[in-house]
């Protein structure tokens, strides 16, 4: 099979491919996959966790019918550096053989071995020749969404996305109905997310990264999104990102919040500047990559007394401006760095700070859009007051 295709194009697929590979665990995640159907060259990439499916259109200038090699896996790193070290910029012959890949420039004729040793063969036969075919679309089963509108939500709920990977259950990111939310199991962002979906849909957070360059990286205004046997899939017309959807329930403690019913709180809307300012000056004496989350005391006064106090050596008083607590006076053990991040992200001038005194999770952060829809962040890294 011989073929001409652009190598800027191609240096992108791969480089978008490129998001999954792992240097580390099976050497069979280390490689890409090529494969012609038709007038087009499906590249695609797997770690296991994410699937990336890039297209591009080629031109065919023959194809071998004693040896119909159609499909070649090849090493990501080689294929990608060596490519770019062409330095060309004229369209590129690319030919399968039984050898490997072989790329022809004017100058000179590079090979790429194909990645079919006997160790692996049989994997590759099972798992990546079906591996793009997997994933076609079915426009009954779909839904199709901004990029802006995705894109912000998932930037709403990032940081608060579960990284340990002891805890499995809490590694996901889950779109319901008319929300997206997230957790580390210390705390909670459910985000809007203005398009109803039927049904919930989860998918691994360790790939929210990847998905947010994805679609930042777009230059289409919508992007669909579809559930795959199980997998969770985001494309467009050129690019598929499929991330590897969890099966399991949330934990009963964090559905239970999630379903909770707010009652007997003590609510107020406060300038997010007077408080952000307050909170920076306390954690400028913390060193968060040693203590990363930073404990913090928030104390909320009926006499305009309002200050966070850094709990950490050493001992720090910032008072909070502007600041008017109707209610009884309070204090709630936190984490600093939960509630920067929160006030960070937010886009609004003014914040809700919601505390129910008679539950378990107390302390919630909360913002309004210019559209209505609430942000809410709740902490549960709450030490209880003695």
């Amino acid at each position: 099979m011989t073929f001409y295709v652009d190598p800027k194009t191609l240096l992108d697929a791969l480089k978008f491919v490129g998001m999954t590979i792992q240097q580390r665990g099976e050497p069979l995640y280390r490689n890409v996959q090529l494969q012609v159907e038709g007038d087009t060259l499906i590249i695609s990439a797997t770690d296991y966790e994410l699937v990336a499916i890039k297209t591009l259109p080629i031109f065919i200038t023959s194809s071998i019918e004693q040896t119909p090699i159609s499909s070649l896996l090849v090493n990501h790193n080689d294929f990608f550096l060596r490519l770019g070290a062409l330095e060309t910029s004229v369209t590129i012959k690319v030919t399968f053989k039984s050898d490997g890949l072989h790329i022809n420039t004017n100058d000179e004729d590079v090979i790429f071995v194909a990645v079919y040793q006997k160790k692996v063969k049989k994997q590759v036969a099972e798992f990546y020749p079906d591996f793009p075919a997997k994933f076609k679309s079915d426009s009954e089963k779909q839904y199709t969404v901004p990029v802006s509108d995705l894109l912000h939500s998932l930037k709403k709920v990032i940081h608060a996305k579960c990284n340990d990977e002891t805890r499995q259950n809490l590694m996901w990111i889950v779109i319901e109905n008319d929300t997206i939310w997230a957790t580390d199991g210390s705390r909670l962002v459910v985000a809007p997310f203005p398009w109803l979906f039927s049904s919930r849909l989860y998918f691994s957070s360790r790939v929210c990264e990847d998905l947010i360059e994805f679609l930042g990286d777009s230059t289409e205004n919508k992007v669909n999104i579809q559930k795959i046997d199980d997998f969770v899939m985001f494309y467009d017309t050129s690019s598929k990102l499929a991330a590897r959807s969890v099966s399991s329930m949330p934990p009963p403690c964090i559905q239970k919040q999630l379903n909770a019913v707010e009652a007997n709180n003590c609510v107020i809307q406060t300038p997010k500047k007077s408080i952000l300012k307050s909170l920076t000056l306390a954690l400028a004496h913390v060193d968060l990559k040693t203590n990363p989350n930073g404990v913090i005391k928030l104390f909320l006064a009926n006499d305009c007394n309002a200050h966070f106090e850094l709990l950490d050596k050493p001992h720090v008083k910032s008072s909070i401006q502007d600041l008017y607590w109707p209610y009884p006076d309070i204090e709630i053990k936190c984490s600093g760095k939960h509630v920067y991040d929160f006030l960070t992200t937010s886009k609004t001038k003014h914040i809700t700070i919601k505390i129910n005194p008679n539950a378990r999770f107390r302390f919630q952060l909360a913002e309004l859009d210019r559209d209505g829809f609430e942000t809410r962040c709740e902490l549960f890294t709450i030490i209880p007051d003695n």
